[in-house]
């Protein structure tokens, strides 16, 4: 499950930049965090690499989003997690 972290550039225009975050943080998926300015960080949940990428079109498509940054991707998944963390206790 890619977990990813991204910096959103909003709009000048502050309606559709409000719409925008809250369009986003209705979703499940997204979890935003404090925005400063035009900069809004979210934390991004998907179910696999191509839910990821779904999301990410469906975020540069989103009227009052002017710009998606990448800035951390997890792609680990839980089992893998837990394996290596048993590997290195050991």
């Amino acid at each position: 499950m890619p977990i990813s972290g991204l910096v959103i550039t909003l709009s000048p225009h502050a309606e559709l930049a409000a719409q925008a975050v809250a369009t986003l943080s209705a979703r499940p998926e997204f979890m935003p965090g404090e925005r400063n300015a035009q900069w809004l960080p979210v934390a991004m949940e998907s179910r696999d690499d191509e839910g990821s990428r779904d999301l990410h079109d469906w975020l540069n498509a989103l009227p009052g989003v002017d710009f998606v940054d990448v800035v951390y991707v997890n792609f680990d998944d839980d089992e893998a997690t837990a394996s290596l963390t048993s590997e290195v206790k050991s």
